[in-house]
């Protein structure tokens, strides 16, 4: 069920290869120091991360393969999952295809229809749910749409790719009366909980009241079964990540719990992420070239091309880059990070380290730079 890099395998190098030429600098974003970072600076780090990790690469892949290409099941309907409690009714609905999409119970073969598949439901007397796999894709990464992991982040939609962690879900107007309730109609994820603040109580006190609350639905959703298009790897093994599903959907039981049983991701040194996000391209590159998991990479190669690039931060008496990272030295310590990144060949082995446990292994890194993103005020 679980797929490592194959040499040969014409997916496997797809899901793996990598995502910019690892040799040019220009391909990358800039260094610069961590106090200076905007809420672009971060999402642009997000979205470096997400188009390279596997999981998402081949979540996008099979989307193609199946011609899923929208959130929603009939184009003019917003609806985009549908229970026994509240059917489809748009029209053609009964002939609309569920091969891909997240169904529970799982259809029983892959020409499976709306209509068939209600019906068998129905003559079971089970209830059912069935949602678009798109949206669910979507919902999984806290995404607005699914693009192609080759697009360079200029090129994607200026609406924005990502959504907030934390959204407010009610309009607060002066049009209306202060005393008038309003009724709210929102979707839900199922990793997310909702919460009620008062505007006449503390912001401070209510925050810790609700800090119990949502650990406590931390702990039972972790605790929670779940049926998952794409879990993440299991826990457990020599060699965490580096895989992704190969066959159709996971039909198991998946439980959060497990794979936090990895290890939290203690995300350090966001400012020096060029050097991982290179050096996991060239390890996906070396992977590819050598035919094997493990491949041998020429530290030297890396870090001497480093230097090239870098090293005049290091010594910053020349130029207005080098002076401006000069004048934060006391602030952010940049320019040592740096030296000590492009001193030794020593540090490659980090940065191949850090790269897959933050692009194979685990999507937290990924999850925690969207929410520093949307923790700053917008650019």
């Amino acid at each position: 069920m679980w797929l490592r890099f194959e040499a040969g395998n014409e997916e496997s190098h797809e899901l793996f290869a990598p995502g910019a030429n690892w040799r040019k600098q220009d391909q990358y974003p800039a260094l610069k120091p961590l106090d200076s970072y905007t809420r672009n600076d971060y999402l642009r780090l997000a979205w470096e991360l997400l188009r390279r990790m596997p999981r998402y690469r081949r979540q996008h892949r099979k989307l193609d393969q199946l011609g899923i290409k929208s959130p929603s099941f009939f184009k003019s309907s917003p609806k985009h999952f549908y229970t026994s409690d509240s059917p489809p009714a748009f029209p053609g609905w009964a002939t609309c295809p569920l091969r891909g999409h997240q169904c529970e119970p799982p259809i029983a073969g892959q020409d499976e229809t709306f209509g068939s598949y209600i019906a068998a439901q129905e003559k079971a007397g089970q209830p059912w749910f069935v949602m678009n796999r798109y949206r669910w894709v979507m919902d999984l990464w806290g995404i607005t749409y699914v693009p192609n992991p080759a697009t360079h982040f200029d090129h994607l939609r200026k609406s924005g790719l990502f959504g907030a962690p934390a959204a407010a879900v009610s309009v607060i107007s002066n049009e209306a009366p202060a005393d008038r309730p309003q009724n709210i109609s929102t979707y839900l994820r199922a990793n997310e909980v909702l919460v009620r603040l008062r505007l006449d109580a503390s912001f401070d006190q209510q925050v810790e009241s609700i800090r119990h609350e949502f650990e406590r639905a931390q702990t039972i959703a972790r605790k929670r079964p779940q049926r998952a298009l794409d879990p993440l790897p299991a826990p457990g093994r020599k060699l965490m990540g580096k895989a992704v599903l190969r066959d159709e959907d996971f039909a198991g039981e998946f439980s959060p719990r497990a794979a936090a049983k990895v290890g939290r991701v203690l995300l350090k040194h966001v400012e020096l992420h060029p050097f991982w996000l290179r050096t996991w391209d060239a390890l996906a590159e070396a992977r590819i070239a050598q035919g094997t998991l493990n491949p041998r990479l020429d530290r030297d190669l890396i870090v001497r091309q480093f230097h090239a690039d870098y090293g005049h931060l290091d010594h910053p008496t020349g130029g207005a880059v080098g002076k401006a990272a000069q004048r934060r030295r006391k602030n952010t310590g940049l320019i040592d990070l740096i030296g000590a990144a492009i001193g030794s060949s020593a540090m490659v082995p980090n940065w191949r380290a850090r790269s897959e446990k933050y692009i194979e292994e685990s999507d937290e890194a990924f999850r925690q730079i969207v929410a520093m993103a949307f923790a700053m005020k917008a650019d």
